[in-house]
């Protein structure tokens, strides 16, 4: 094979991504990506509580650890646009 990759009339495209630690003002975009999830999860199989459900205590979990010297969530982010733009398809 010898390593080289042949691709014909293939276009590809670069994204370049940050990762970086997330800030408090993140977190209600955190808590709808991590609705999203829960939903998703929930749709196959029952054991998972809903979005909806989770949400709240979610939220509490975040703002109870956030600032803690051994927390950290991480984020990342596209140009502009973060990942919590997340969307079930």
């Amino acid at each position: 094979m010898g390593g080289k990759l042949k691709m014909k009339n293939k276009k590809i495209k670069i994204i370049k991504i940050k990762i970086g630690e997330a800030k408090r003002k993140d977190i209600n975009s955190i808590v709808e990506m991590g609705k999203s999830l829960a939903d998703f999860h929930a749709g196959i199989d029952n054991y998972y509580k809903s979005g909806e459900e989770q949400a709240e205590s979610h939220k509490k979990w975040l703002l109870k650890n956030f600032g803690k010297r051994n927390f950290k969530v991480l984020i990342a982010k596209v140009r502009n646009m973060d990942f919590l733009n997340f969307r079930k398809r």
